[in-house]
């Protein structure tokens, strides 16, 4: 998401340089403007990137070499995200408790609500669930409906 801001400020600072033919201080700063903005976009990504990239690395090998945990059963205590709203969905199936929501991302497991297409609809719907424990979160991996 940062590369969209580091694009949109560029486009601010090229649009002016190309449509404004004034020589005004508007247009100077609209110009410097986006090209500081491009710039701390640019920054936060090459500070972020890092992160996250390894978060997905991580990830991607404790699901290959199946370094995680499989739960089977019957979800109880659903508590489904609103529409509008960005609550974190969650249940427990067999005492385990787990959340996720669609604006979450970390550590790249299942993200995708009720509210918003997801597999995960109700009360005492049969699932079969893979996921990993990391900082005192249960983030799921991969969801079996049965």
């Amino acid at each position: 998401m940062p590369i969209l801001f580091i694009l949109i400020g560029l486009g601010i600072s090229i649009f002016t340089l190309k449509y404004n033919k004034s020589k005004s201080f508007k247009k100077t700063y609209a110009i410097v403007f986006g090209f500081i903005f491009s710039g701390f976009a640019l920054l936060f990504t090459l500070f972020t990137a890092p992160s996250a990239i390894k978060e997905y690395y991580e990830t991607r090998d404790i699901y290959n070499n199946g370094e995680y945990k499989t739960i089977e059963g019957k979800i109880e205590n659903f508590d489904p995200m609103p529409y509008s709203g960005h609550m974190h969905e969650s249940f427990t199936l067999n005492g385990v408790s787990l959340d996720y929501s669609d604006f979450d991302e970390s550590y790249y497991g299942f993200n995708n609500t009720a509210s918003h297409g997801g597999p995960i609809k109700r009360n005492g719907q049969q699932v079969r669930l893979s996921y990993i424990t990391h900082e005192d979160r249960n983030v799921i991996l991969k969801v079996e409906l049965k």
